[in-house]
């Protein structure tokens, strides 16, 4: 059997849920809360020097996934980086990481805006037109010159709360082990409302004479 431990915590916010006109702002946010921030190690490099196999961060349309992969006896110390993360995220939130960790943000856009996802894009948004905005498209370059601080700071007091949140241990451990350090790293962070989220302003509407190209 696989003597690993796989570690998710997914939060409900994404593309979708950037303020208007700053679409990769759950997307900078994910960047960001790898690095270091006032009192908290810097977390991407923390796990990397004793993970076992994956780890890194997704951002989709409508959520955003932190996952890793280590030996049961780094668990805790697993489990105390993401408390971390969750506990002091808007800390990671700074202009001078933002700046760093822009052109990766344009990088991973440019190979990611593909007819694909235009199309989908398109889909979503006509199939579910008053639904949560989850058919965002990825913002271009110029959009992300323009994100600050400030906008990231909204989204992660917003949707970095423990209830917006979701924990998935699965593999090799002990849950009745484990439990006790579930409740020392994320009960003490407190709970805090979480806005309704965005939605569309109406249906798609497409003019008769308008060409869209995918």
């Amino acid at each position: 059997p696989d003597p690993r431990v796989r570690v998710a915590v997914e939060y409900r916010v994404g593309d979708g849920d950037g303020p208007d006109g700053h679409l990769e702002a759950a997307h900078a946010v994910e960047h960001l809360l790898f690095r270091a921030a006032p009192g908290v190690p810097a977390i991407g490099a923390s796990i990397a020097a004793f993970m076992a196999g994956g780890a890194g961060g997704t951002t989709y349309s409508d959520r955003t996934v932190y996952e890793s992969e280590v030996e049961p006896e780094h668990l805790e110390r697993l489990l105390w980086l993401e408390g971390a993360r969750m506990a002091s995220a808007e800390r990671f939130i700074r202009d001078e990481l933002l700046a760093r960790e822009r052109p990766i943000l344009q990088h991973e856009e440019a190979l990611a805006t593909t007819r694909w996802s235009r199309l989908r894009s398109l889909a979503l948004r006509a199939a579910f037109p008053t639904a949560h905005r989850s058919y965002a498209a990825w913002s271009p370059p110029a959009a992300i010159d323009e994100l600050r601080a400030d906008h990231l700071r909204g989204l992660v007091r917003d949707r970095y709360a423990p209830g917006n949140a979701r924990l998935v241990i699965t593999g090799a451990f002990d849950p009745a082990r484990v439990r006790p350090w579930i409740d020392r790293y994320f009960a003490p962070i407190p709970a805090r409302p979480v806005p309704p989220r965005p939605r569309d302003d109406g249906p798609l509407q497409l003019a008769r004479s308008r060409e869209v190209r995918v």
